[in-house]
């Protein structure tokens, strides 16, 4: 599965570029106060990388704000964490799920 890339952020990690997006919409899990999760894949093709967050929409009770921002910095973190531990972020294949919850 490769994600379209209008709309995506992007990120240049060790000369690798990655795109990356949280959702607009509320997804179903979240309404029901599941955490917000942020799929990241390489530029080209590959490997989805699925972080969760930990962070739940406020929103599901009626505040349209996160608790906290996703930020690029955060991704970055994420991505590298993943790839020490294995992401074939080049290669098809299953998604790779990360938490992002202890490196805030």
């Amino acid at each position: 599965m490769t994600l379209p890339k209008k709309g995506f952020r992007t990120l240049t990690i060790n000369g690798e570029l990655f795109v990356w997006r949280v959702r607009k919409r509320i997804s179903v899990l979240e309404e029901i106060g599941g955490p917000l999760i942020v799929p990241v894949q390489y530029m080209k093709g590959g490997q989805l990388l699925l972080i969760n967050t930990g962070y739940k929409r406020l929103q599901s009770i009626g505040n349209p704000n996160l608790i906290k921002q996703i930020t690029p910095s955060l991704i970055e973190k994420c991505i590298r964490k993943a790839i020490n531990e294995g992401w074939r972020y080049r290669q098809k294949g299953k998604p790779m799920e990360i938490s992002a919850e202890e490196l805030d």
